[in-house]
């Protein structure tokens, strides 16, 4: 379908899907790349292929950098050259929606997750935090990005944790990688409480990362020592009676002892 101006276009959009929109950057309500703005305001979903009677790098950039999927030059397009930035346009944007979703998708878990994620750069400072590591912790996300990760632990545990991290710009690897640790972290309000966490390796364009999914087993571990404690008496308690039976034992043979004695 085609319109003579850009409203007509963004009313056209909005009334059926397009797989794909051919875009011409000069028209009678709009000119240059505010035409591109203003309908990637209304239908960012669709792919755009900008089309221009001007051969100007500067400007395709632009158009690409804004969102444009392809920056076309009129009199100089041919049915190949069209039918191949079509088909690259669609699926570049159907992947980048693909991605954007999955996006949506992590940041939903990551955000809804009851326990702590933290995401570290090589350098030991923290990149990703959550609500749940909010709650945990006590910091709020603007408190602790950029800052080191030995905020979160006692200072005992920091010498190690920052040998491990100069280990791993070496290029070695975190010798708990996969594993379940446990050990004690630190709030905001300086107490110390009980911790379990996973550590597991990322990498992108930008560089190596390591997120940890923390658990607060500060619970847990009081149960696990009333248990213990419970178990302790109950022992004590099996051995005292035991001990009993066998005074009682003991007293009942001198006993009779004492009455073959005795009748003697």
């Amino acid at each position: 379908e085609t319109a003579g101006r850009l409203a007509e276009a963004i009313t056209l959009v909005r009334k059926a899907p397009f797989d794909i929109v051919l875009l011409d950057l000069g028209l009678p309500d709009s000119q240059g790349l505010e035409t591109l703005a203003a309908f990637l305001e209304s239908a960012a979903e669709i792919p755009v292929i900008v089309l221009t009677g001007l051969a100007d790098d500067a400007t395709s950039v632009q158009a690409v950098e804004s969102g444009a999927q392809d920056y076309l030059v009129k009199g100089r397009i041919d049915e190949p050259m069209l039918f191949r930035a079509i088909r690259y346009a669609i699926g570049r944007k159907r992947q980048e929606v693909a991605l954007q979703r999955s996006e949506e998708r992590y940041r939903a878990v990551f955000q809804s997750a009851m326990d702590a994620i933290v995401s570290v750069d090589t350098a030991g400072n923290m990149v990703g935090w959550n609500k749940g590591a909010e709650a945990i912790f006590g910091y709020s996300e603007a408190e602790v990005i950029d800052r080191p990760a030995t905020l979160l632990m006692p200072p005992r545990f920091r010498e190690e944790h920052l040998a491990g991290m100069a280990r791993m710009r070496a290029g070695g690897e975190p010798h708990i990688l996969g594993k379940i640790v446990e050990m004690e972290g630190v709030r905001k309000d300086g107490t110390e409480f009980s911790i379990a966490f996973s550590l597991t390796k990322w990498e992108i364009a930008e560089g190596r990362f390591y997120t940890t999914i923390i658990r607060d087993i500060s619970e847990r571990k009081k149960a696990e020592n009333e248990r213990a404690e419970l178990e302790a008496q109950l022992l004590q308690a099996m051995k005292m009676e035991a001990l009993g039976r066998l005074a009682g034992g003991v007293a009942h043979d001198f006993n009779n002892l004492l009455t073959v004695i005795i009748g003697y």
